[in-house]
């Protein structure tokens, strides 16, 4: 999947990506409910379940899925809940993802769940180009910018190697001496 994904054909793809669910190459969580499987009205809990930056790719789908459902319940990372509720508003946000048990999710609120990098089998199979992310409206007072730098990502066997940059590649921008920076 991942070398047809490289080439762009989306729509073969996303059928094989879902081996890594069965194959524990992406982590299964055990909601206790069924698979989604794209049916409409469905009450449905959707997961994270790859690093962060995945988790932010993969969301793009979730105003689709939105529309498709009765109403969905968001379990994603404790790092992103405050970036997803706003992004979200409407829609419950757990960050539990690496919670051992599911707390939140009573019998009956929901009738099936599916991961996050499974949306573009149901959804896709390309990403939609839109904007849904937004910034903190009230941030900290700062008396200069704060810049995040994302520079690192990736496993050695999901090729770090092209997904990261070297840090000493940013020197001349944290040079600067009218921001601050933190390494995300």
């Amino acid at each position: 999947s991942l070398a047809l994904l490289e080439t762009g054909a989306f729509a073969e793809a996303w059928p094989h990506y879902e081996y890594g669910l069965s194959l524990g190459d992406r982590h299964k969580r055990d909601h206790s409910i069924p698979a989604w499987k794209g049916e409409e009205g469905k009450k449905v809990v959707v997961y994270g379940e790859q690093g962060i930056g995945d988790e932010i790719m993969f969301a793009q789908f979730i105003p689709d899925l939105i529309k498709k459902s009765e109403k969905i319940f968001i379990e994603c990372h404790p790092r992103l809940v405050k970036l997803f509720r706003r992004a979200f508003p409407d829609n419950p946000v757990h960050g539990t993802r690496k919670d051992e048990k599911i707390h939140w999710l009573e019998p009956g609120m929901a009738d099936c769940s599916v991961a996050m990098g499974s949306l573009p089998l149901y959804l896709g199979p390309e990403f939609p180009k839109r904007t849904f992310l937004s910034a903190d409206p009230k941030p900290p007072e700062l008396q200069r910018p704060l810049i995040g730098i994302h520079w690192f990502g990736g496993h050695k066997r999901t090729r770090r190697d092209l997904r990261s940059i070297p840090l000493m590649d940013f020197l001349p921008i944290l040079r600067l001496k009218n921001a601050s920076f933190i390494s995300l």
